[in-house]
């Protein structure tokens, strides 16, 4: 049996101290999270790009580090246009020719043990009943309350406008310091720290 460790009256108030000191900073950093998040998010975004801002600036003779950002930048923005119009349409298109398609019990392209079991087991009155575009919407409605609580409310787009324009604001910055930022955010731990935040860091 282990002995038991006697609680004195300063470790005590150490406990008491170090619970506050926790407490203190989870609610400093929940009443932060609104500036924190984006700050994090532009973080991660910035260090996935870095590579491609360094490929700008030597390996395409973009020299200035602000112009090789902004090229980044738009190259982001047209691919992820480029994406949206690749992926986006064809799927609204497939799903109004897959409506079709099961309306029209004697399609061609279906085999006949297919076209059997449709005609069998699925009610088509049913279908064109109540697959349309109303209860498409309402549907996603229900699955998705709060994302459309959220979209649905004027303020909470222009918040949301507002909280991407400071994402790309901090992902301008730390992109424009980023030697500085990766390799000085050590020096702001106390030392005897910063060894184990490093093997941290670089295992992660």
């Amino acid at each position: 049996m282990l002995p038991q460790k006697k609680i004195t009256f300063d470790s005590f108030i150490r406990g008491v101290l170090s619970g506050a000191v926790i407490i203190a900073i989870l609610y400093l950093l929940n009443r932060l999270s609104g500036v924190l998040l984006p700050f994090f998010i532009a973080w991660l975004i910035a260090y996935l790009t870095y590579p491609m801002v360094i490929f700008y600036q030597n390996r395409l003779r973009l020299r200035s580090r602000v112009l090789s950002i902004l090229a980044v930048m738009l190259t982001l923005v047209v691919l992820g246009g480029i994406a949206f119009s690749f992926f986006v349409p064809p799927m609204i298109e497939e799903c109004a020719k897959l409506k079709e398609l099961i309306e029209d019990r004697n399609h061609a392209a279906i085999p006949e043990t297919v076209s059997e079991f449709i005609r069998r087991n699925i009610d088509f009155n049913w279908l064109q009943n109540n697959i349309t575009t109303d209860n498409i919407v309402s549907a996603i409605q229900k699955l998705l309350p709060k994302v459309w609580t959220l979209l649905s409310t004027s303020y909470n787009i222009i918040l949301a406008i507002f909280t991407l324009f400071i994402i790309i604001l901090y992902l301008f910055f730390i992109l424009l310091d980023y030697e500085q930022i990766a390799n000085g955010w050590i020096t702001l731990l106390p030392k005897k720290y910063q060894g184990m935040a490093l093997r941290l860091t670089t295992d992660i």
